[in-house]
């Protein structure tokens, strides 16, 4: 399977208040207690996907999982990576004689799997937004606070997983062990 994603969004905000009203219920400048202010803001954000998954099986007793994607977002200036595989294997299909009265299904899991995100909008570069505020009804330009991470890298977590199924008693008890562990 192969596949590609194009996503675009964007956010603004036009806010116009004040510190109360006069008579309650009538919304109009003229009611207003005290200064108005107004805050305007915005954020645009593009990225841009491609993946692929194969699923690989041999003889009902060996199966290999793997998925790949590659990511290019407009908040970041390199694109991101991520990979993962899953390889599981069936003893009870391999040895035949595994299997008994006790023992009727094991299964042994590892997989790998890495996932990759993007940033917000403006995170690798300062910019500024407008407020109106009590100061003689000026328009005042102010620097986020959020400053800007030059060089900034996506963010890249990988997870590893170990595990076994046990299917005993013609399947009338099952047990799933499992060790899991994230690195960010």
């Amino acid at each position: 399977m192969v596949g590609a994603n194009y996503r675009d969004y964007q956010f603004e905000t036009n806010t116009l208040g004040a510190k109360g009203l006069n008579v309650l219920g009538v919304y109009t400048i003229a009611n207003k207690i005290g200064d108005a202010y107004t805050v305007m803001d915005h954020a645009k954000g593009r990225s841009n996907s491609i993946y692929a998954q194969a699923n690989l099986g041999w003889k009902d007793q060996l199966y290999l999982d793997l998925t790949a994607r590659n990511d290019w977002s407009s908040t970041l200036r390199k694109s991101f990576f991520y990979p993962s595989a899953s390889l599981s294997w069936l003893p009870t299909a391999t040895f035949e004689g595994l299997k008994s009265d006790y023992l009727n299904f094991w299964k042994l899991r590892f997989n790998v799997v890495g996932v990759g995100n993007g940033t917000t909008p403006y995170s690798n570069g300062n910019y500024y937004y407008a407020q109106t505020d009590a100061y003689n009804n000026l328009s005042q330009m102010y620097k986020s606070m959020t400053y800007a991470i030059e060089g900034l890298e996506p963010e890249a977590i990988t997870s590893y997983e170990i595990g076994t199924e046990l299917g005993m008693f013609k399947d009338r008890l099952h047990l799933d062990l499992t060790y899991y562990q994230k690195n960010k």
